[in-house]
């Protein structure tokens, strides 16, 4: 399916607003009759409520399973009348088995299980069952909500927990999205358009005149000009300080003739104009 994957680490609130665009970019949320959000009942994913009005929350089929197992694992038939109640629709006889199960439960670690089972099924008793069967009409063709864990380990799992990986908590909220996008099928096209943005496109230069333009600037160019210097401290009232003052004895060092052959007054003197001498 055509799906939208987002993940990092942030807190429950900016996790959430980043599915509302995802959800916005992709569906006009007026037309939308019902939202479903599947998870394993952790409270964080409770908070989706804040920003899907028509939002139903339902327990993963895994962790729901997972939990009746471990549970009343001490008794295997309790974890299969368990099973068939919830696969059956039948809350009530779900009911009836957790009550007979804390009845049974032999020392205070089993009874314990059983409570801890019964008020994590109540805190999601309206998300037990498979959500196609509820009051509400399901579209045709609705498929199932599958597992959330398979979608963790495919998109997230695989990458940074197995083979002894480990993350901090900056490399994996970075390393999230772009296994996200890799998981949508965008990560080439994502990276094609932040490589043209970082990286300009290369454009072929002509080399075969290069020499001669070099050359041609050179020939123009006073090979001593980068030895030619000026002082403007010294054509200025503060020629007569002392640090002037000092500057002057310093460029008195350079002959006359050198700065004149290039253009340059002597920067200690004032400029003159020459005048024509009387011949006897």
């Amino acid at each position: 399916m055509n799906k939208a994957v987002w993940a990092g680490y942030m807190q429950a609130e900016a996790f959430w607003e980043r599915g509302d665009i995802c959800f916005a970019q992709r569906y006009d949320p007026e037309k939308v009759g019902r939202v479903i959000v599947n998870g394993d009942g952790a409270e964080w994913i409770k908070e989706a409520r804040k920003h899907f009005s028509n939002v139903e929350l339902y327990l993963d089929p895994f962790h729901r399973n997972r939990a009746i197992q471990e549970a009343l694992g001490f008794a295997p038939d309790l974890v299969r009348r368990a099973l068939n109640a919830v696969r059956s629709g039948d809350l009530k006889g779900l009911g009836r088995v957790l009550n007979e199960a804390v009845a049974v439960a032999r020392g205070e670690d089993q009874v314990k299980r059983v409570k801890e089972l019964r008020r994590y099924l109540k805190a999601n008793w309206d998300g037990l069952l498979d959500w196609r069967g509820g009051p509400k009409p399901a579209p045709e063709g609705a498929r199932g909500l599958g597992a959330a864990e398979a979608e963790i380990n495919h998109v997230l799992a695989v990458r940074m927990t197995k083979k002894g990986m480990s993350w901090g908590t900056s490399g994996a909220h970075h390393m999230a999205p772009i296994r996200s996008l890799e998981a949508e099928g965008q990560l080439k096209h994502w990276l094609g358009g932040w490589q043209k943005r970082r990286w300009p496109e290369a454009k072929a230069v002509d080399r075969r005149h290069g020499p001669c333009r070099v050359i041609e600037r050179l020939a123009t160019t006073d090979p001593a000009g980068w030895l030619a210097a000026r002082l403007p401290l010294l054509a200025s009232a503060a020629g007569n300080s002392e640090l002037g003052r000092r500057l002057k004895r310093l460029a008195q060092a350079v002959p006359t003739s050198e700065l004149i052959s290039r253009g340059q007054p002597a920067p200690w003197r004032s400029r003159m104009i020459p005048t024509r001498q009387a011949s006897a």
